[in-house]
This record gives structure tokens, C-alpha cells and sequence, in this order.
């Protein structure tokens, strides 16, 4: 197929039912068919078809008006682990130097580089628990050294959200600190690191994970499970260690480390410091974040903005040819998207705060393109009012629908009581089910209010036959229209919904592993939030 089919099809006629009207069924299926045709292979995110489908999106991104956001539509991220350069990747302390592995562990989701500066000791980072970090501290060009957690933590005592790992960073590179190292702080509860620094599971060649995970799998799964997955041990290795290095998006900009306490111990406040991260791309990774921006009509509030998203890719093919199309997991998701956006193009539709649309690549891999947008800190976090995600929403046969979320935020469970249900239909406000399988879930996590479409799962959930031919395209229209309406209310609302943790996902008992998707849950200590 020509590379160039996805800017012709994209220019392909609709019926005349849908002309002009961008949330018709007949205007949404014609997206979905696209997406979910054969001729793309199913989307894998690294492969043909997921490009092409980005090389799509993009089209009709820009033939529906949207601005491009960066320098152009497609943001790039890996969607297979990171590796370390490990000769390059070490810390100097004077004359001795640590490689990565053991006792110096680079975070995965900060940036790599080369600084050299002084060290400076904030302990803690913070006052009482329920302070942030001082903005008196003197950390302009040092290496900060810091520990985790916050004073007096114990088993069993709920964490306060200002000791996670990405409220101390962030704060700690707006004063002016080049990287920063973080350390366990000598406690009971840590009685020995062995010398060990946390994290160095994360990472490939310094992690046992690969070859665990590929063990159980030959023990507990048949070939055919495994066919029907499409996944062999190899690819569920990639796709643990690709969820473990993106459980913690700090968003930041500068290097960051764990070391051991035997390392703490022998630096001195005052040190000269050098920390150098070099990451490897392994080849045939790349995957793309298609990203546009609608500006809001308000000029004191289009600086705020309201997230929409859907993932786009799905499950490739497999060696025998069988493709998983994906048609409402999610190109169901998709359609809606693109229906949004050339609805509210219009200039009379158009609310007052700015409208970011998103469709994600890598989600079948663990929320990659979630985690990578907000790692690359595509719009300023802050900013975000409220993140609203479309996923299988295409298999409505039952005139209902879930919306998950409404307790995330402030009045959103009285905006969406006050806009009723449409006629017919039924909204499950489900606020805990699959929460954290999709690319919302990273989003709540960090502190941004979001509401989630979705239907039920079926039986041709992640199979081959989850196709278009089954899609009710009426449905779709339903969750199009009361989307647009919650999204015209949201976008008119003078103040932002204040989030609300209401899942504790900021706010864990220290000691427990915290929630997460993947084959097994990580020891609380290796959970790199913290």
C-alpha cells in the first residue's frame, strides 16, 4: 500500500447525512472503517500500520483546522524498554566512580546527561508532612541530594502527596538544581540496602526480569494462549519492563538517580559531583503521539486546557497472518475523537478554555504514549483542567455506557447528574473498574481530574474478530453528543475542578505495594513514585 493512501483516503467523500455534521454515525464510521481496515495490520505501534495510522490521524488532524503542537504533529517515543549505555553511564564522587546496576540506578523517566556541580543535602525535601519542599533552599547549580519518603513514616501511615518523587523534582529544578540523587532514609524499615540502590529491576541487562518473566510464562501458559495474545515470552518481557519504567512519569527535565545508603554515606555536602545517563534506543521502537490543539475563545482562559485522547493502535498480526483489527478497541475511541474535534472547530461550539486532542500510541503496551506525553511535558501540566479518554466505546448494544471518574474532581458528579442521560440509555458512573487500563489512569495518578467513556468487554475483546462489521455506530454517536455537551460545560466553567484522590493513588499506606498492571506486583521500595 502507498504511503500516501492515508492523505488520500483521508480526503475521500462522506455521505451526505454526515456532510455537516461531524458526530453523525455515518461521519464516524467512516473514520473507524479506515482504522480498523485490514490494510493497516492491526496498528501495532512500532509497526507499518500504527505509522500509517499516525500519518492518517495527523492528515485529518490538520484538514479539521487544529494547530500543531511542537513542531509538528507527531511526537515520538520508544515502545521498547530503554536500555543504559553502561559505559557511560556512571557517578563521580572526586576519585571514585559507581557504574549504573548496583549502587547507582538511573530513574527512567527523567532525561539523560552529563552535569557536574556541587552536592547539596535537603534531607527530606520538606517541612511537616503537610509542607512541600522549602523555596529558601540554595540548590541553583548543585546536585541535590535527597531522600525519599517524608519524616516519621512508618508502616501503615498513609503517605501525603507532596512526598512523591515528581512534587520534590519539580519544585527542586525550578530553584535552579542541575539532577538530583535520592536515597532511603536510614530507618528500621530499611535495615540493610546491601548496598543496593532501588530500581535496577527497570532496566535491561541489569535486570533479572526478562528471564523471570519469560520462565513463567513457558510454566503457566500454553502455545495457544500465547498465539491467542499474540505475544510470546520475549514481548511480554519488553512489555513488564516497559510498564515498570513508566509507572512513575516525573515530567522533569533534569537527570535523576537513586544511589545506596553505603554511597550516601560517603559523599560530603560541598563535593564536586558528576552524573553522566546515556540511554540506548533499541531499533524498531519508535511509535507517535499524534497531538493537536484547538485555542479557547476565552483570552483569560484558553491557557488552561481540557486533554481528549484515545489510543489508536492495537495488537499488529502474528506470523500465520491473523490480524487484530482493533475496531472497537479503539478505533471506536478514535472516531469519536476526530468527531470532536471537527465540532468544536466550529467557531460557535468553540469553549473558552483550549481543547488538547490526543491519539495515543503504545497503550496495548502498557499506556506508553500516556506516560511519554506527560513525561515529554507536551502542555504544561498545571494547566490541564480535566483529561476525558474514549475507550471501546463502539459495542453499546445494550444502551449503556460507563463513565468512569466523576469523583476525581470537584462538581463533576453534579455537572453530569445536572445534563441527565440520554434518552433510552443508561450511564454506569463506575468509578474503580479498569481505572488503570487506559490512558487516563496516568493522568489521575499524578493529579489531574478524568473522566473516562467506555463499554463492557466481550467476547471478541482482544481477538481477531473485534471487528467492524459488529460496531454499533449509533451508540457511538450517543457517547459523541453527551461528550460534546459535558466537554461544552467543562470548557465554559470558570474555575477547574480541584482534584480529588479519591482512590488514593497519590496517597498510598506506606509499606503496601501500590496498585499497578503487570504480571506481579513490585515490592513498595521499588515503586519509584516515591
Amino acid at each position: 500500500m502507498s504511503f500516501f493512501l492515508p492523505l488520500i483516503l483521508a480526503a475521500l467523500p462522506i455521505p451526505q447525512s454526515a456532510a455537516h455534521d461531524p458526530l453523525h454515525a455515518d461521519r464516524l464510521a467512516a473514520d473507524l472503517d479506515f482504522l480498523a481496515d485490514d490494510a493497516l495490520q492491526g496498528r501495532d505501534s512500532a509497526g507499518w500500520g500504527g505509522h500509517a495510522a499516525a500519518r492518517f490521524l495527523a492528515t485529518r488532524f490538520e484538514q479539521i483546522g487544529l494547530e500543531a503542537v511542537g513542531v509538528n504533529w507527531l511526537h515520538a517515543f520508544p515502545v521498547k524498554p530503554l536500555t543504559l549505555d553502561l559505559e557511560a553511564t556512571y557517578l563521580q564522587l572526586e576519585e571514585r566512580r559507581f557504574p549504573a546496576g548496583r549502587a547507582f540506578v538511573p530513574h527512567p523517566s527523567a532525561p539523560e546527561g552529563k552535569v557536574t556541580g556541587t552536592l547539596v543535602w535537603v534531607g527530606f525535601g520538606m517541612g511537616p508532612p503537610e509542607e512541600p519542599l522549602s523555596p529558601d533552599w540554595n540548590v541553583r547549580d548543585a546536585i541535590v541530594l535527597l531522600q525519599r519518603y517524608e519524616p516519621e513514616t512508618r508502616p501503615g501511615k498513609r503517605l501525603s502527596s507532596h512526598a512523591l518523587l515528581h512534587e520534590k523534582v519539580r519544585l527542586l529544578e525550578t530553584l535552579g538544581a542541575l539532577a538530583v540523587l535520592v536515597v532511603d532514609p536510614p530507618s528500621k524499615e530499611f535495615p540493610s540496602d546491601n548496598g543496593h540502590a532501588p530500581g535496577a529491576v527497570f532496566w535491561p541487562k541489569i535486570s533479572a526480569t526478562e528471564r523471570i518473566v519469560a520462565a513463567r510464562l513457558n510454566q503457566t501458559k500454553t502455545e495457544e494462549q500465547l498465539l491467542a495474545w499474540n505475544l510470546n515470552p520475549e514481548t511480554a518481557a519488553d512489555i513488564l519492563l516497559l510498564e515498570a519504567q513508566n509507572l512513575a512519569p516525573l515530567g522533569v527535565g533534569i537527570p535523576v538517580a537513586y544511589v545506596s545508603r553505603t554511597v550516601a554515606e560517603q559523599v560530603v555536602a560541598g563535593n564536586r559531583v558528576t552524573i553522566s545517563i546515556k540511554h540506548l534506543w533499541q531499533p524498531q521502537s519508535t511509535a507517535f503521539n499524534v497531538v493537536g490543539m484547538l485555542q479557547g475563545s476565552d483570552a483569560d482562559l484558553r491557557s488552561e486546557t481540557l486533554v481528549l485522547g484515545a489510543h489508536y493502535d492495537h495488537l499488529g498480526q502474528n506470523a500465520q497472518g491473523e490480524i487484530w483489527n482493533g475496531a472497537d478497541d479503539n478505533a471506536s475511541g478514535v472516531a469519536v475523537l476526530l468527531g470532536l474535534a471537527k465540532y468544536f472547530q466550529e467557531e460557535s461550539h468553540r469553549p473558552k478554555r483550549s481543547l488538547i486532542f490526543v491519539a495515543f500510541s503504545g497503550e496495548e503496551k502498557g499506556l506508553l504514549g500516556a506516560h511519554a506525553f506527560l513525561n515529554q511535558r507536551t502542555v504544561v501540566i498545571e494547566d490541564i483542567a480535566l483529561m476525558m479518554n474514549f475507550e471501546m466505546v463502539g459495542r453499546l448494544n445494550q444502551a449503556s455506557f460507563g463513565l468512569i471518574g466523576s469523583r476525581s474532581g470537584s462538581g463533576l458528579e453534579a455537572l453530569l447528574t445536572d445534563l441527565g442521560t440520554p434518552e433510552g440509555w443508561d450511564i454506569a458512573q463506575n468509578h474503580e473498574v479498569f481505572f488503570d487500563r487506559s490512558d487516563q489512569a496516568p493522568f489521575q495518578k499524578i493529579g489531574v481530574p478524568t473522566l473516562h467513556f467506555t463499554g463492557a468487554e466481550h467476547a471478541d475483546y482482544h481477538r481477531p474478530s473485534d471487528s467492524k462489521e459488529k460496531v454499533n455506530y449509533a451508540g457511538m454517536e450517543v457517547v459523541a453528543r453527551f461528550a460534546a455537551l459535558a466537554i461544552r460545560h467543562l470548557g465554559q466553567q470558570t474555575t477547574k475542578p480541584v482534584f480529588v484522590d479519591d482512590l488514593h493513588l497519590r496517597q498510598p499506606f506506606f509499606g503496601e505495594p501500590p496498585h499497578q498492571r503487570g504480571f506481579q506486583p513490585l515490592p513498595f521500595q521499588q515503586h519509584l513514585a516515591y
